[in-house]
């Protein structure tokens, strides 16, 4: 496991195009314990940049559960964790910030394949920021890189609660051009330990298998999404659960699939 102290940023060279050929850290520590610390965890002020993070003995059907790949490290005053420009092949679970205490993360330029869950974000007490994310099984099958077949995978994602990202409080979680492709649940808002969120989408693409949107608990400010589109396959675009209580707002959305919920 690796420690990113304070104010350091880990940096490899980079093509996004090109994991093969890119900083490529493999990881094996902690195989089928997903309860163990994060792989990488990242204090106050540092970041990681131009890497490509792969899990060598991760195979389809039947995969192995691992930690988080990068976690925030628990601190106080614990805000400014950066993860821009990387890939991350094929991740169990790939980046959480929180539950503890956190402010201002930022979630640039990733390319992410996620068994589980994509990205999950609670007690962010100050504005954080997804931009240009891609979250999608083709980031693992047109890596280069040992997989199983395609249909292996997207039959574990769609038999499995995999998640693209998943949301418990954020004081403005601002997300522009998210891409979420062919999870079972795309893009989750939930009560958190510590509240509820608001928030903003923009440009942003989600098709799920299941729901595309869930809606389980927000703040009064609530959600705006502007030029998105959500997709559920064979489920739902939107789900609003019977708890909801906040407000959503779409404009200029595209909606395909079952709208539940919404009044």
């Amino acid at each position: 496991r690796i420690v990113v102290r304070e104010g350091v940023t880990l940096r490899g060279d980079y093509s996004p195009s090109n994991a093969v050929h890119s900083a490529l850290l493999r990881i094996t520590a902690d195989k089928g314990n997903e309860d163990a610390p994060a792989t990488f965890s990242i204090e106050r002020g540092s970041g990681l940049t131009g890497l490509v993070f792969w899990y060598p003995e991760q195979r389809v059907p039947d995969p192995v559960p691992y930690p988080w790949t990068v976690k925030n490290a628990a601190m106080p005053a614990n805000d400014n964790q950066t993860v821009a420009d990387c890939t991350f092949v094929n991740a169990w679970k790939a980046i959480c910030i929180g539950p503890d205490g956190n402010e201002l993360h930022t979630f640039r330029n990733l390319r992410i394949c996620a068994l589980k869950t994509g990205i999950s974000i609670d007690s962010t007490t100050d504005i954080g920021r997804i931009s240009e994310v891609v979250i999608s099984p083709d980031v693992w099958t047109g890596s280069g890189l040992p997989c199983g077949s395609s249909s292996d995978l997207l039959g574990h994602l769609y038999n499995s609660d995999s998640v693209g990202v998943d949301i418990g409080r954020s004081d403005w979680e601002y997300v522009w051009r998210l891409t979420v492709n062919a999870c079972r649940r795309g893009v989750v808002f939930r009560k958190g330990a510590r509240g509820t969120t608001n928030a903003v989408m923009a440009e942003s693409r989600v098709h799920a298998f299941g729901r595309a949107l869930e809606l389980q608990a927000l703040n009064q400010v609530g959600l705006s999404a502007f030029g998105c589109e959500f997709v559920g396959r064979d489920g739902e675009a939107v789900h609003e659960a019977e708890s909801f209580e906040a407000v959503v707002q779409f404009h200029s959305c595209t909606l395909v699939g079952v709208v539940k919920g919404l009044g």
